[in-house]
């Protein structure tokens, strides 16, 4: 068997002419990953808060 394997040569070749990733899809990632964050930070602090209202509303048997 060859060592040589045409897939790997193209791949370093690739990442020889551009080792880093291109601004857009840097940006696209980043932007994501933003985006991802608030909307977890709005369910971990507007939903529990929110389902706590509804509980109360509907009138649950645990009163503090």
């Amino acid at each position: 068997m060859a060592d040589n394997n045409n897939f790997k040569q193209l791949l370093f070749q690739e990442l020889q002419e551009m080792p880093e990733a291109p601004g857009q899809v840097e940006n696209g990632v980043d932007g994501s990953i933003g985006f991802i964050s608030h909307i977890g930070k709005f369910i971990e602090l507007y939903i529990p808060k929110f389902i706590d209202a509804i509980t109360a509303f509907l009138g649950s048997n645990d009163r503090n």
